[in-house]
């Protein structure tokens, strides 16, 4: 399962329309062993725009079951919160329960029908109650490192 981290960094970059230097805040999410590698990913990432020091601002730890991803010109990630509706056998009544999936979409309209896509795929009994358009530049899942075979 994918640990997330939404890290800010803040640094140094050269506008494209004008050659001009200004510094600039970034979001991204990193699935990431702990804080330090989310840290260590994130600076990579920024280290192919930036120009000069990178800070970074903050790292949290967040809770996001499904990551889907677009194919395109998507601009934008959306966090979408879906309830599982599960029915108690013992008590006759609906237990939800909550998560987090992520969605990369142009605008809102794109992200909630690739939203119901997804959930369409799913046997399970799942409600929408919230897509909400974030700040976050890229998604970075993890890639395990490359071992050399020294044979």
């Amino acid at each position: 399962m994918a640990n997330w981290f939404e890290c800010k960094v803040k640094f140094e970059k050269l506008s494209e329309q004008d050659g001009s230097r200004a510094i600039t805040s970034e979001i991204y999410m990193v699935d990431a062993v702990n804080f330090t590698n989310a840290e260590e990913r994130v600076i990579k990432e920024a280290l192919l725009s930036a120009q000069g020091e990178i800070n970074v601002d903050s790292i949290k730890h967040v809770k996001v079951v499904e990551i889907f991803p677009h194919e395109g010109e998507t601009n934008y990630w959306y966090r979408c919160k879906v309830n599982y509706i599960i029915i108690d056998e013992e008590k006759g009544e609906e237990k939800r329960t909550s998560q987090t999936w992520m969605v990369q979409a142009d605008n809102f309209r794109q992200a909630t029908e690739l939203l119901y896509v997804e959930i369409n795929k799913s046997n399970a009994d799942i409600e929408v109650v919230q897509v909400s358009q974030t700040n976050i530049l890229d998604v970075l899942p993890y890639v395990a490192p490359e071992t050399t075979n020294n044979n």
